[in-house]
């Protein structure tokens, strides 16, 4: 160790990643001006929309169509937020409420398979979440008189 030099410490000598020098920055909050074109400014919309034709993507006809798609993903995307942050403190999520919502209202009799079909979910990503559902007793699950291999799910009152 050469004259005057500090003897390192054990986090210094420490072999994998170094620990961060500083805090990350907290994002700032964006002014919502200029965001009506499928959530970005005009003219970083307008950028997007030159890569799509450079990259191969239509021609100038179907601008219209690259603007009204993008501003309704967008339009759905902070929907969808805005709703989950709404039914958050209930201990919910757009997908279970959406799933008792169709339990509760419909006036068929719905099976998992129908209601993974109307969900847009996979039919073992459904029964979990009834299953999840059954042991909140916000549903009740019951063989139909029927067809003995498909399961019934109804809403219960504390469900509704």
């Amino acid at each position: 160790m050469a004259d005057g030099e500090r003897p390192k410490t054990r986090i210094q000598q420490k072999r994998g990643p170094k620990p961060a020098s500083k805090p990350a920055r907290a994002r700032q909050p964006r002014s919502l001006e200029g965001l009506m074109y499928g959530g970005f400014s005009f003219d970083l919309s307008e950028k997007h929309l030159r890569n799509y034709h450079r990259f191969g993507g239509g021609t100038e006809d179907d601008d219209e169509y690259f603007r009204i798609t993008r501003a309704l993903v967008v339009a759905a995307r902070r929907w969808r937020k805005l709703a989950n942050d709404r039914i958050k403190p209930l201990g919910q999520t757009m997908a279970r409420w959406e799933t008792l919502y169709l339990v509760a209202y419909s006036d068929a009799e719905l099976n998992q398979t129908e209601l993974a079909r109307l969900i847009g979910v996979e039919g073992p990503t459904m029964i979990r979440m009834l299953d999840s559902l059954a042991r909140e007793g916000l549903i009740e699950r019951q063989q139909s008189h029927h067809d003995l291999r498909v399961t019934i799910n109804r809403i219960t009152e504390k469900g509704r």
